[in-house]
């Protein structure tokens, strides 16, 4: 655990930072917070379900009604915000619905995107478009997604058939943990071509439609 023994480095060689008391933070009003009411998604498949309730901002986990993570969003320099004393970040705001379109998540390795996505339910009508069998050279695997009772199910030889779940337009969740994520790719007439794989470290793994 390279990670973890970092940490306990820079716990014992760094002096530890005085926190502030929630008094002392000044937090955005809560016109400008509601405007993130919503539910975003990232390429990856993330996923952040945002609403208002009694004067709070919470983040709850899909199919969750009640509880969940506060938000409380304390304004830093450059338009950028502060998440519960914790990471920074920034929204942009859409011109027609005044609400926000895009939060940017600043970490040490770069900047995650969440992008506003309603949930999406796949049609029935649409669903065979999906239907084929997917290859990838460098697994030399194949990967078979059938349509059954209206839902598109992903299927392999050593494993257990897995529901695809829409997460957004042509993207869907898998209950697999190596490709949890999958991106369907279309072709300039709007055709299914392949899907990509992003899930943990695997980044746009593509897997060709074959068939």
């Amino acid at each position: 655990n390279s990670y973890g023994t970092a940490m306990q480095v820079a716990e014992l060689v760094l002096a530890p930072k005085e926190k502030k008391s929630d008094n002392a933070l000044v937090f955005a009003d809560s016109d400008l917070v509601k405007k993130l009411v919503g539910r975003y998604v990232t390429s990856r498949g993330g996923i952040l379900n945002l609403s208002w309730n009694n004067g709070k901002l919470v983040n709850r986990q899909a199919g969750q009604t009640t509880g969940g993570t506060e938000w409380k969003l304390a304004p830093k320099e450059n338009n950028k915000y502060q998440l519960n004393e914790g990471p920074f970040l920034q929204f942009e705001t859409s011109s027609s619905t005044d609400s926000v379109a895009r939060i940017i998540f600043e970490n040490p390795n770069g900047f995650t995107e969440y992008f506003r996505q309603p949930l999406i339910i796949l049609k029935k009508e649409e669903a065979p478009a999906y239907a084929g069998t997917y290859y990838n050279e460098q697994t030399e695997a194949a990967y078979t997604v059938i349509v059954k009772d209206g839902e598109l199910i992903l299927q392999h030889g050593k494993f257990a058939d897995a529901k695809l779940s829409a997460i957004a337009p042509d993207q869907f969740s898998c209950p697999n943990w190596w490709m949890n994520n999958l991106k369907f790719m279309r072709d300039k007439k709007g055709v299914i071509a392949g899907f990509e794989v992003n899930a943990g470290r695997v980044l746009h793994l593509f897997y060709g439609k074959t068939k």
